[in-house]
């Protein structure tokens, strides 16, 4: 078996909810990732299966002594110490952690930061979304706006990735130098820093804030949503030359020759008056002839960006994640071995893989005696 790309390398994982995926990254490559259990934790019910999938492959200590003790025995033979939410953000610093461990990355994941007026405030996975001024733009322009899928923990995927993305640099950095450092994630700033439609490529300058638009958008057209007979696919028809494509398969799947008039062919700036309603309106009488998945791969074949809204009985049937290996068996706390979503990448040499969780405090001992055997040098 070929050595994991992040063989080696220690992490102490003091996360909550905002940075947990980053863990489960760094274990599936190969770190040796220690949660630290103090006793605040509740994973009954089904927040248990959601912890077991995020602490896939990692070790669990916990013995009631604190996560400072704690974080004190382990630091000095430690690579990383992840830690997620503003009192443990604004407690870790105070231990002089690099004291004993010069080399020491300390990452903290927090709502706003460590910094700035509001470093001390609390939030959430939508408060990230609110704040980032992504949940404006979500919705019907006559409705409030929605939650951009809120119990997917979206913004705390994000604010993961961006913690490993920091930590790998830091982690290089302090071979090269022998000096750690601090990296502070801000939930919010993460949030800002993608959402280039809404946000830096739009209103920075001008400051106006551009109106939901629901499930279509006038970049182009059809650009969004449309009803089959059942579900809905999602269309992308950016180029004039996926316009000519719907416009003569509307032509030959309803006999409406409305579609070929050259009013409706172009971007939506060479759209005129209606035109872009129009566009809509046809598109929709193409879809509603066609199941979903049968639009999908007709759409294809024919050049047209198009797919299947899918449900999340049709993801989990999905041939192409089965044809690519995608899911992975996992131990669940009660013995069984459920599947599971597997690598959120590929690669060739040292794959990812998905370790099974441990139970609470298995490795305590363990830990105890060895802290990290063979911390990265």
């Amino acid at each position: 078996m070929s050595r994991a790309a992040l063989a080696g390398l220690s992490v102490v994982d003091l996360s909550d909810d905002s940075c947990r995926y980053a863990a489960r990254l760094f274990a599936g490559l190969g770190a040796d990732v220690v949660r630290v259990h103090d006793g605040d934790e509740h994973t009954a019910g089904p927040r248990e299966h959601w912890d077991a999938y995020m602490s896939a492959g990692t070790r669990s200590v916990g013995d009631g002594r604190s996560w400072q003790a704690w974080c004190g025995e382990l630091a000095p033979t430690a690579d990383v110490v992840l830690v997620g939410g503003v009192q443990r953000a604004e407690a870790i610093h105070r231990l002089s952690l690099r004291e004993t461990r010069p080399s020491l990355v300390v990452c903290t994941v927090t709502p706003f930061g460590r910094t700035g007026p509001r470093r001390g405030w609390q939030g959430d996975d939508l408060v990230a979304w609110a704040t980032g001024g992504l949940a404006y733009t979500s919705g019907d322009p006559d409705r409030p706006p929605v939650a951009p899928a809120p119990d997917l923990q979206l913004a705390h995927a994000l604010s993961s990735q961006y913690a490993v993305i920091g930590i790998l640099g830091a982690v290089r950095q302090a071979r090269l130098t022998g000096r750690g450092q601090d990296i502070d994630i801000s939930a919010q700033d993460c949030v800002v820093a993608i959402t280039g439609e809404t946000g830096p490529l739009l209103w920075l300058d001008d400051l106006i804030m551009r109106r939901r638009v629901g499930n279509r958008r006038k970049l182009s057209a059809p650009f969004g949503q449309y009803p089959t007979r059942d579900g809905y696919v999602s269309i992308v028809a950016g180029m004039p030359a996926h316009w000519d494509a719907m416009a003569a398969w509307i032509v030959e799947r309803t006999g409406n020759e409305g579609a070929l008039d050259p009013s409706l062919r172009g971007g939506p700036q060479s759209r005129t008056g209606g035109a872009w309603d129009v566009v809509n309106v046809f598109t929709e009488e193409l879809t509603r002839t066609y199941l979903k998945q049968e639009f999908f791969e007709e759409a294809q074949r024919r050049g047209i960006p198009a797919a299947p809204v899918n449900t999340i009985a049709s993801v989990a049937a999905d041939p192409q994640l089965e044809e690519r290996g995608f899911w992975a068996r996992q131990r669940m706390p009660d013995g069984r071995h459920v599947r599971v979503p597997g690598a959120p990448f590929r690669m060739s040499a040292t794959p990812w893989r998905c370790g099974d969780p441990p139970a609470e405090a298995a490795h305590t001992l363990e830990v105890s005696r060895e802290s990290f055997a063979q911390p990265a040098s």
